[in-house]
């Protein structure tokens, strides 16, 4: 994330990520094993997270 700063977008619990109709499977897969169940993310913070780790190169 670029800029610490609070964005005006809505702000969503991993719970709820997991239960939307918006995310494939392996998109939900990829949210319960990263995201912190205390924590808010905004949709932009979800996907770059998705992103990052689709992109993460194998060890």
């Amino acid at each position: 994330m670029a800029t610490k700063e609070k964005s005006n977008q809505p702000e969503f619990t991993k719970e709820q990520f997991l239960i939307s109709k918006s995310y494939t499977g392996l998109e939900k897969d990829i949210f319960r094993a990263l995201l912190d169940d205390n924590k808010t993310y905004t949709k932009d913070q979800v996907r770059e997270i998705a992103d990052d780790f689709v992109r993460k190169e194998v060890q």
